[in-house]
């Protein structure tokens, strides 16, 4: 029976350091993301929004750039990881980003 190997956070740092980079240094840009939870995976599509020339004064162009699929175990550790950053992000620079509504929660939701 094998043994279970134990891998430390800097272990696994170590590792995601000397990462093959399959990015082709492609950088994507977000300024909206939407998120469907399923049983096993959280998708994260990102999106970028913004003024349409061709529509203008008025018109948006909305474009989605990347959708992204992680077990929701990815997801919550992501999550804490984030949350953690943005309190310190918050701190260094002396600002309290607001949290913008992602839909309208109702007594019926919380059943």
């Amino acid at each position: 029976m094998p043994e279970h190997v134990h891998v430390t956070s800097d272990d696994l740092n170590n590792l995601l350091n000397q990462a093959i980079d399959r990015t082709e240094q492609d950088i994507i840009y977000a300024n909206n993301i939407r998120f469907q939870v399923s049983n096993n995976d959280v998708t994260l599509d990102l999106y970028h929004i913004a003024p349409d020339p061709g529509r203008m004064p008025d018109g948006v162009q909305v474009t989605r750039v990347s959708r992204v699929v992680i077990p929701v175990s990815a997801a919550k550790t992501f999550a804490g990881s984030l949350q953690a950053a943005m309190v310190d992000w918050e701190a260094t620079f002396g600002v309290a980003l607001p949290i913008a509504p992602t839909r309208e929660v109702n007594s019926e939701d919380q059943d």
